[in-house]
């Protein structure tokens, strides 16, 4: 079997499959709890504006520094620039479930940087299953959560309680 028994593709179904599995390596998945304040970070790269596009289906949400009035979560959204930087960063206030889905930040020409909001569960039943060499254990929640430790060594128990 040789190229020649491959399905016939145009120039423009392979550039469009390309730049779909493109996007999708590209994307930097984001887990918040409900009520938390998202921040996602975009950098102006051009003299071009920044466009910030979200669920459903890449609307507009934001064109520079300004929310898009017409959403009806555009009180709970804004874009944190400070002048003389090169970020325009788009704020959601009060995350929730309306929130989850795809996001862009278009920098012009330059390029876009892709992310996915999620909602995220706290862990109920964790267990520690390694560690390093330095007894190092690794984790990240992207939230600060209480968590109870409890020790056992030659019939004793400690508690020790982590805030934070």
């Amino acid at each position: 079997m040789g190229f020649t028994n491959l399905p016939k593709m145009r120039i423009s179904q392979l550039f469009s499959l390309f730049l779909t599995f493109s996007e999708l390596l590209a994307v930097n998945v984001l887990y918040h709890f409900e009520d938390d304040t998202v921040i996602l970070p975009c950098d102006q790269l051009s003299n071009e504006t920044i466009v910030w596009q979200g669920p459903e289906n890449y609307s507009t949400y934001g064109y520079g520094d300004s929310i898009n009035p017409n959403l009806s979560k555009s009180k709970r959204l804004s874009i944190i620039h400070v002048n003389g930087s090169h970020q325009y960063n788009l704020q959601i206030r009060h995350f929730s479930s309306e929130d989850e889905g795809h996001y862009k930040c278009v920098e012009g020409s330059v390029g876009e940087e892709f992310f996915t909001l999620t909602i995220g569960t706290r862990p109920s039943n964790l267990t520690i299953g390694e560690e390093d060499s330095q007894h190092f254990v690794y984790g990240y929640l992207n939230h600060c959560t209480e968590i109870e430790l409890y020790c056992y060594s030659w019939g004793s128990k400690w508690q020790i309680s982590l805030d934070g």
